[in-house]
């Protein structure tokens, strides 16, 4: 799916797109992300 074909399918659900791509990063709350693990493959 592509970006447009995303935003247009939220828009649907009432998401105001113009509201989070205006957003900073210290604006997101992340805290409920895993923090990344590092795998290495050989």
């Amino acid at each position: 799916m592509s970006v447009k074909s995303l935003k247009k399918k939220s828009k649907e659900l009432c998401t105001d797109w113009d509201k989070v791509d205006n957003m900073a990063d210290e604006d997101i709350d992340t805290s409920d992300i895993p923090p990344l693990r590092c795998v290495v493959l050989r």
